[in-house]
């Protein structure tokens, strides 16, 4: 039996993502459990609590992937890349597993060369369709990428972009990239990267969505066991810093492909930082801890000099961060988002209201804490204005700090 340590616990927290209509108000909220556990034999960091991904990805599910034109940039230029790379072309056959809105294979779509979005949320997927993308609405894994060899083809490239992370059976999810490769395939996976989580208290995008926590070395553990192989990776300033590993089926490695030396220093790093090891777990939840005690003193004291504080971005890392903080609406006065489907709506948990950024300039907050510190600087400069009536900014990750 593999052995596995919790290090760190959040508490009961609602969904990250499962905002409030203002008639289901006076409604009981559903919480759950959010710990995180290391297994020491491979390395691998999961919840140790798992509520089904039908209670999160369904209808109803409000993230829009095409909301940050950072992500549609970032997205945009590896399509370009990619299709160079791979030599992709009228031929070829691209999937997209949680293909979300669309965002991506658009720009495959603008290039003439075939793709099938995968995505199991209907509220998103029905967006992509509506753009012309093919879709198919559903989870991925061993059943559904045989489905998909059966009705379409086996994929020359397969994308899956933030989504290994939320997917509750890694090992079934893992198998159908397996079958649904080509021979001469290519597999990229984009994730956060757990080396930045820890070095960076990056603890609120810890949550219920996000099963696993990966690395490099985890990674490649799990990859083994289906007879695929990382051949390459790139390190991103994507989700706080993020890996794209390019993974194939092994019996290519000396005969057409060579690991590169990137995949080697990436594996040595990690390990010199002790992610294979259980006190490098427990020193991040101390500072963890710290954080918290910091970050409500300080807005506290803000709120006691009668300061107007709004925050910034409905994100799920807001969700986590004001819920474990325990900073509600006695304290934050707003959260402001761009995405027309979270305005009107409260804040998981904390019950805050969340308004469009129009509002900002009628009440002319003091502060905006900006919850998807990821994009600061994209939402500073949308939000320059603010500085006409003296306005500050308040990032609290990796550590508290007043701009």
């Amino acid at each position: 039996m593999s052995k596995t340590n919790v290090f760190i616990d959040l508490g009961k927290m609602p969904l990250s993502n499962a905002f409030i209509p203002q008639e289901k108000l006076d409604l009981e909220e559903k919480s759950y459990p959010l710990r995180v556990a290391f297994n020491e034999e491979n390395y691998l960091v999961r919840l140790d609590h798992l509520v089904p991904p039908e209670n999160i990805f369904n209808e109803d599910y409000a993230y829009f992937s095409s909301c940050s034109q950072f992500w549609l940039d970032h997205s945009k230029k590896f399509c370009e890349m990619i299709t160079k790379r791979l030599f992709l072309s009228k031929d070829s056959l691209v999937l997209e597993v949680a293909s979300n809105d669309g965002y991506l294979l658009k720009n495959f779509v603008n290039c003439n060369i075939p793709c099938v979005g995968m995505e199991p949320s209907e509220s998103v997927a029905n967006v992509a369709i509506e753009h012309g993308i093919d879709t198919i609405i559903d989870f991925f894994g061993q059943q559904s990428a045989r489905s998909f060899i059966s009705e379409r083809s086996h994929a020359d490239l397969i994308v899956a972009n933030n989504v290994l992370a939320h997917v509750p059976n890694i090992h079934d999810f893992l198998a159908g990239l397996k079958i649904a490769l080509s021979k001469t395939g290519t597999i990229t996976i984009e994730f956060p990267h757990l080396y930045n989580l820890l070095k960076y208290n990056q603890f609120d995008t810890i949550y219920h969505e996000h099963y696993s926590y990966l690395s490099m070395i985890a990674l490649e553990n799990l990859l083994q066991e289906f007879s695929l192989f990382v051949y390459d990776v790139e390190e991103f300033a994507t989700h706080g810093g993020s890996l794209r590993i390019y993974a194939t089926h092994q019996n290519r490695l000396g005969v057409d492909l060579e690991r590169s030396e990137e995949v080697l220093k990436l594996r040595n790093k990690e390990i010199e930082f002790g992610l294979n090891k259980l006190n490098t777990y427990e020193d991040f939840s101390e500072r963890v801890a710290n954080i918290r005690i910091t970050s409500k003193n300080c807005i506290q004291k803000l709120k006691d000099d009668n300061k107007k504080i709004f925050a910034y971005g409905a994100a799920a890392k807001g969700t986590i961060f004001l819920n474990y903080c325990n900073i509600g609406s006695d304290m934050i006065d707003f959260i402001v988002d761009i995405n027309p489907h979270k305005q009107d709506k409260l804040m998981p948990g904390v019950k805050i209201p969340i308004i469009a950024p129009e509002l900002i300039q009628e009440h002319k907050p003091d502060y905006i804490l900006i919850l998807p510190w990821n994009i600061k600087e994209e939402i500073m400069n949308q939000l320059e204005g603010i500085r006409e009536w003296g306005g500050r900014f308040i990032i609290a990750i990796p550590e508290f700090k007043i701009f």
